[in-house]
């Protein structure tokens, strides 16, 4: 899913749950404006992110990055953001990187 897509969906989950952008900032541990952004697609939220996110909306990460139609440009972003985090060949990244996996795809 793109950036463009994720904001969409955090908007749409957080709405459905009736929560203000700061209530679920504060529930996900970030700033009332990072969430702001995130919903106005400015920026790209990291996995860490990606999972407070989740916790805080009460739903599994997959909820947030799932696509309801999928397409060759949002794949290729995703595709993307996976490389970029194991080209950097950092532990911590990579650990994260595979819990995040692990997480959606259980």
């Amino acid at each position: 899913m793109s950036a463009a897509g994720i904001g969409k969906r955090i908007r749409e989950l957080r709405r459905a749950r009736g929560l203000s952008q700061q209530a679920l900032a504060e529930k996900a541990g970030i700033s009332v404006t990072y969430a702001s952004q995130l919903e106005r697609n400015i920026g790209n939220p990291t996995l860490s992110t990606i999972q407070q996110l989740a916790t805080a909306l009460q739903v599994d990460p997959a909820d947030i990055i799932r696509q309801a139609e999928g397409s060759a440009e949002d794949e290729a972003a995703v595709l993307g953001a996976v490389s970029g985090v194991i080209d950097q060949k950092d532990p911590e990244k990579l650990r994260r990187l595979r819990t995040f996996l692990e997480e959606v795809f259980r």
